[in-house]
């Protein structure tokens, strides 16, 4: 054996084995080899932060192997992930085997011979500062966590956690429910009219203006059914047409976060379960006929960039399918350049043009759902825009000052639609300007102000990732400990705070206020950031966040202390 590839999954390296054949020895590290102890900080908080780093429980003979193995190899490419996570297992693999100078790392979005023979020719160097961005991560959450935790214990009971994002999840979860018991409901009324077009087809239409004035939602009910009244006298004329035509852009290729987001609002999967389907997409299947492949590139990432060769296939896959017409011409956006994971590409299909028909019952019911979902948004995404015509109807009341309004949405041409219909379109109405419209029916609808909905996985995975709150790739482990720890509870597909879960919520806020704070969360996660692009030195970031949570800390024990809490 000459060229040996250590990689974190043996199903990633069964998958890489396949596609290198025996030019390559191919092992798997089975994720990380060390991590801080379990029994204790493990940090060095007096002064210089350094983790203290233990073999994990059952990794001892993995690791003789691995040393084994890597003294026979004349070449030792490390092809862990492609993020910070990844680097750390390879820094971390390096330091424990004793590997020097004979060392290389590789990365590849995507698990095929082309991407893997091309980071074989292009090996580099350990990234320090992805690592020191880990360990920035690392050492935080363990101070954060350690330190809280056991003041949660004190207070409620054994086995609670409190985290650096898991917190202001907790509390972003809680201030949403203090908004909804705190709601006012306010009642109003509209008056809704029944019409028919020249061709008999009934459509509603309702009151908008009256006598200068606003009237689409009217506080007095005395004042609504005044205006129905004058509508039972009066006589109903189309008064004018707005005519808008609109272009509407294809979405973007999936990220991690909107990955979660759409794979739980369409196919219902909790964020934990997307993330285990993506993972083995990523890493490869057995798919009868096709032999084993990995079907979709690295699924962490926050870009939505593609790369040039991708770009093609997706426009020539869309050019063979629907025509000329249907190809995109805009350069694809990216939505977040700053973040250091803006290095990868968004999520798509290795191959786009293995269908998703292709594959139906060659694979699990849910893994083909998945694919199909991440397929269909990757073809939208190279498509052309959508043109949707917007029609305004304004129609008067004779002989008062009185206006009534409906919209109809045309398809003028479907574009990216084609493949990604995400809203409905309305016929056009047959009616000309000035002609008397026949009213069928008109009613007073009393109506009420609704509170702001309870979060579901989706809309919470938004905000967080809105705020810059904790990374795409934690949001599962997030959701997943919030239960668990029961903080929170679901109540028909949404997330409810638990009474446990507020008192924590409010014990937290109370005595660590730069913790729960998002801006302050925030902020942590711009210094990973600047420490992985080499703008900073992880142990200074540490620090000045740390001197932070001190302060809070110290006042948290004297209130221990005194029983105050």
């Amino acid at each position: 054996m000459k060229r040996l590839i250590i990689v974190e999954s043996p199903t990633k390296a069964k998958t890489i084995k396949k596609l290198l054949g025996d030019s390559y020895k191919v092992v798997a590290s089975f994720g990380h080899v060390v991590d801080l102890p379990t029994d204790r900080m493990g940090v060095d908080i007096g002064g210089t932060f350094d983790p203290e780093f233990c073999v994990i429980k059952g990794k001892a003979k993995i690791i003789s192997e691995l040393k084994r193995l890597c003294r026979e190899a004349d070449e030792v490419y490390f092809a862990s992930d492609p993020d910070r996570e990844g680097e750390a297992i390879a820094w971390h693999l390096k330091r424990i085997i004793g590997l020097d100078n004979k060392v290389l790392r590789i990365t590849f979005n995507e698990i095929s011979k082309e991407a893997i023979e091309e980071a074989l020719k292009k090996p580099r160097d350990i990234d320090l500062n992805l690592v020191g961005s880990y360990l920035a991560r690392r050492v935080l959450d363990r101070i954060f966590g350690y330190s809280l935790s056991p003041l949660l214990w004190r207070r409620f009971k054994s086995g609670l956690s409190a985290g650096r994002v898991q917190s202001v999840a907790l509390k972003l979860i809680c201030d949403r429910e203090r908004e909804i018991r705190n709601f006012k409901v306010k009642e109003y009324y509209r008056v809704k009219v029944k019409l028919v077009d020249e061709l008999k087809r009934e459509f509603f239409t309702y009151v908008t203006r009256y006598r200068g004035k606003k009237v689409d939602k009217i506080e007095s009910e005395e004042l609504a059914r005044g205006i129905a009244n004058l509508i039972k006298s009066g006589s109903i004329y189309l008064f004018d047409v707005i005519e808008k035509l609109k272009k509407e852009k294809p979405p973007p290729p999936f990220t991690t976060s909107t990955l979660q987001q759409s794979a739980n609002s369409m196919l219902g999967y909790p964020v934990s379960l997307t993330m285990r389907i993506a993972q083995d997409l990523y890493e490869g299947l057995d798919i009868p006929g096709f032999g084993r492949r990995s079907l979709i590139t690295y699924m962490r990432t926050d870009s939505t960039r593609i790369s040039e060769k991708a770009a093609k296939s997706l426009k020539d896959f869309v050019r063979n399918l629907y025509g000329d017409e249907y190809v995109g011409k805009i350069k694809p956006r990216n939505v977040r350049f700053k973040n250091v994971q803006d290095s990868h590409e968004a999520i798509r299909p290795v191959n786009v043009f293995l269908k998703p028909d292709d594959i139906s019952g060659r694979v699990k019911k849910e893994h083909w759902k998945l694919y199909e979902l991440i397929h269909r948004r990757s073809v939208a995404s190279s498509m052309s825009e959508a043109k949707i015509l917007v029609k305004t109807f304004l129609f008067r009341l004779d002989p008062f000052d009185l206006e009534l309004e409906t919209k109809r949405q045309l398809l003028v041409f479907d574009g990216f639609y084609r493949v990604w219909r995400t809203q409905g379109f309305d016929e056009d109405l047959s009616l000309t300007k000035g002609r008397k419209v026949e009213v069928v029916d008109l009613e007073v609808e009393k109506e009420k102000t609704e509170p702001p909905p309870r979060f579901t996985e989706a809309s919470l995975i938004k905000v967080l990732d809105e705020k810059g709150v904790g990374r795409p790739s934690t949001y599962a482990v997030i959701i997943s400990t919030l239960l668990k720890r029961g903080y929170v509870e679901r109540k028909k597909k949404t997330l409810v705070p638990t009474e446990l879960g507020i008192r924590v919520c409010e014990l937290l806020e109370l005595l660590f206020p730069d913790l729960m704070d998002v801006k302050f969360t925030s902020q942590m996660e711009e210094g990973l950031d600047r420490i992985a692009s080499g703008e900073s030195s992880w142990k200074d970031v540490v620090k000045v966040f740390y001197d932070r949570f001190e302060w809070d800390y110290r006042k948290a024990m004297e209130a221990v202390k005194n029983n105050d809490i």
